[in-house]
């Protein structure tokens, strides 16, 4: 008896715990414009086109975190991505198993270009406009963590920095 009243409780709880993160969201749309024409997207055991998927869904997921931790109001974020260059470059039949790698160096340059538009809940523009990142790695210790979390981690330090001049009230 206890077990089925719990099993009715619980998914309760957890609906109103989320339910007021949820209101307050941004929505982030991403889109890549010609992705097989970015200067260098290739992941190290990827194909060409799940590296493009995987790198589209990351994309989402590191605007949608930032976007909620900058811009924090409801609201349309809408990213068109018009060039990935990921840091280092592929070195192919390297390493221990002769598959190719991903090499980055200390100071490797990557970019990202990019238009945007931020609406409100209504649909009004608030702000739009194209940005290019473009930043070199470095060997800081933050640094090194963010390698590891995504294929996109060296993006995510400079992008907030972005969001923070750009979406400040």
């Amino acid at each position: 008896m206890k077990v089925t009243k719990l099993k009715l409780i619980l998914p309760s709880l957890i609906f109103v715990a989320i339910l007021p993160f949820s209101s307050s969201a941004v929505e982030v749309k991403v889109e890549f414009i010609e992705g097989k024409k970015f200067s260098d997207y290739e992941m190290s055991g990827q194909s060409r086109k799940k590296s493009l998927k995987v790198l589209e869904k990351e994309m989402l997921n590191l605007f949608t975190e930032l976007s909620n931790e900058v811009i924090g109001k409801q609201g349309v974020l809408s990213v068109k991505v018009k060039n990935v260059d990921l840091p280092g470059n592929i070195r192919y039949g390297m390493g221990q198993t002769s598959h190719d790698i991903r090499v980055i160096d200390n100071a490797t340059l990557f970019r990202l270009d990019f238009e945007f538009a931020l609406k409100n809940a209504a649909g009004e523009v608030l702000k739009q406009g194209e940005h290019q990142l473009k930043e070199f790695t470095d060997t800081q210790p933050s640094s090194l963590q963010m390698r590891n979390r995504s294929a996109l981690g060296y993006f995510e330090k400079p992008l907030k920095k972005w969001m923070k001049e750009t979406f400040s009230e």
